[in-house]
């Protein structure tokens, strides 16, 4: 097992290679990787058993565009920048101090909180069961879907880009503050 409890800054060009190990611990992980496939399981290989990253944070700062690996994080930080096309499950705190601009994709969040102080703009976003908090303001580009419980507070912003949808299947919704950006934005129930 690598177990890391404070920071790992891996170079951009370094692969860690976790043959029959796992990686876990309460520190913060970084993704530093800009070549080739630019996200967690490029720079992080592993054969088995797979990372336990339920205690860690995991941070993609690399300086190019990099791609979140469809895996499920705890926290979750975008201290560089992300602007390709990935999936990927949050179920802790989801930090954006960098920029986050996916091209593509749909980003899940179960419970936790969303943080931003950078640039943070969701192709998609869906809202899963448990409840999901946010002081911060971003935009959503796609779907808005919720089934779980979504609560923006005081001087939260969210933009919906002209396309954008809402769908509201079982969860409550509760805005700060709900704009449109341009175009048409669909839902299928009142707010």
């Amino acid at each position: 097992t690598m177990s890391v409890n404070g920071t790992f800054t891996p170079t951009a060009t370094d692969v860690v290679t976790l043959t029959g190990a796992t990686l876990a611990g309460s520190g913060t992980v970084k993704v530093t990787r800009t070549a080739a496939t630019a996200n967690f399981v490029s720079q992080y290989t592993y054969t088995s058993p797979t990372p336990l990253l339920d205690n860690l944070t995991i941070d993609y700062n690399g300086v190019t565009g990099q791609t979140l690996s469809n895996l499920t994080y705890n926290n979750l930080t975008i201290s560089g920048t992300v602007t390709g096309a990935g999936t990927a499950t949050s179920t802790g705190t989801f930090a954006v101090t960098g920029s986050f601009t996916p091209s593509a994709s749909t980003f899940s969040k179960t419970g936790g909180s969303i943080t931003n102080s950078g640039t943070l703009t969701f192709s998609g976003l869906t809202i899963n069961a448990g409840t999901t908090t946010t002081t911060a303001s971003f935009s959503i580009a796609g779907a808005l879907t919720t089934t779980g419980t979504f609560t923006a507070s005081s001087g939260s912003v969210i933009t919906l880009n002209g396309g954008a949808s809402i769908a509201n299947s079982a969860g409550a919704l509760t805005f700060y503050d709900l704009t449109t950006a341009s175009g048409t934005v669909t839902s299928a129930r009142s707010y």
